[in-house]
């Protein structure tokens, strides 16, 4: 950045929203380790494989927590707790899903009466870390993994 250049300001309920996602997805992954994929630091494909595999072997006994669905889930809840403890919050929080058949799902924050192609992704299935994306981002993410089309939202909660 230039020097000269002024930084966009921070939204404080926007930091406040990263913070509780930071938090609440390394207590999530502390709870569901998954072994190759924690060990070598790969991302949500291969965690998704695993899992699946060791649910296979396992015949159902092992959880099926850290595919993309799951840390959809967990995001949701985290930024939906710490929206309602904010007297007058200025966000609106949705679940997306993009593809047919082969889906990945997030979560999109987003201004209250903004479009929600506006809004911040909130995504860490894909390096299995709490990442923030632009939906710009976003999009050039899914259109690497050969599932981007129409992004849908799934459930929208204004808190």
């Amino acid at each position: 950045m230039n020097p000269n250049e002024t930084k966009p300001p921070v939204d404080p309920q926007l930091e406040k929203m990263k913070a509780a996602y930071e938090f609440e997805f390394w207590k999530f992954r502390n709870a569901h380790p998954v072994y190759w994929s924690d060990k070598l630091g790969i991302g949500g494909s291969f965690t998704n494989l695993e899992v699946g595999l060791t649910w296979m072997v396992s015949v159902g006994k092992s959880g099926l927590a850290r595919g993309c669905v799951s840390c959809q889930t967990q995001t949701f809840r985290a930024l939906r707790e710490c929206l309602k403890k904010e007297p007058n919050p200025a966000w609106t929080i949705a679940r997306i899903v993009v593809g047919n058949g082969f889906e990945h799902h997030a979560v999109v924050a987003y201004k209250k009466g903004a479009k929600f192609e506006t809004g911040i992704i909130f995504d860490p299935w894909i390096e299995q870390a709490p990442l923030t994306y632009s939906m710009e981002e976003w999009k050039g993410r899914m259109w690497k993994l050969r599932i981007i089309d129409s992004i849908r939202l799934e459930e929208e909660e204004a808190a």
